[in-house]
């Protein structure tokens, strides 16, 4: 994925180009990039997605395409639920968000619909420049199960 990151074309995404983006972007990337859990990060009024390796697993078939593209576009069988959340954070209406073996119904691979429980945590990711001081979420998958099966593979 780091890769892909960097090969990127990123000035057609809302986030523009790479060399553009704000440090708390840069480093974002670079954290969840290194880590060997499933993470991920959606960034500005768009929540546009960049995650690793690991959160590969999770998209299923929706990798490639979801890298750069907001989560409207990536998860919008559980937006209404992912949209309200990701926004309250990034208006600074709620500080984070925690949940252990949340039940979500999600589609990874075409249009199965999948019955999964994720254990997640939702943070801020500062930044001066954006409203409100908070200019992404990141997102930590602790775990995620189907069907009694780990999802994530960490």
């Amino acid at each position: 994925m780091a890769r892909r990151v960097r090969r990127a074309n990123w000035a057609d995404t809302p986030l523009g180009a790479r060399e553009d983006w704000p440090p708390g972007l840069a480093f974002s990337v670079d954290l969840i990039l290194a880590s060997s859990f499933p993470m991920a990060l959606r960034w500005g009024p768009e929540l546009v997605m960049i995650y690793n390796d690991a959160y590969r697993n999770i998209l299923g078939d929706k990798h490639p395409a979801a890298l750069g593209r907001p989560l409207r576009e990536v998860w919008p069988e559980i937006y209404g639920d992912l949209g309200p959340l990701n926004e309250a954070i990034l208006r600074g209406e709620q500080r984070a968000f925690f949940a252990e073996d949340h039940p979500w119904t999600i589609r990874r691979h075409g249009n199965v619909s999948e019955h999964a429980r994720f254990t997640i945590s939702y943070s801020p990711i500062p930044d001066p420049s954006a409203p409100n001081g908070i200019g992404g979420v990141l997102l930590v998958v602790l775990a995620c199960w189907h069907r009694r099966i780990l999802c994530t593979q960490i």
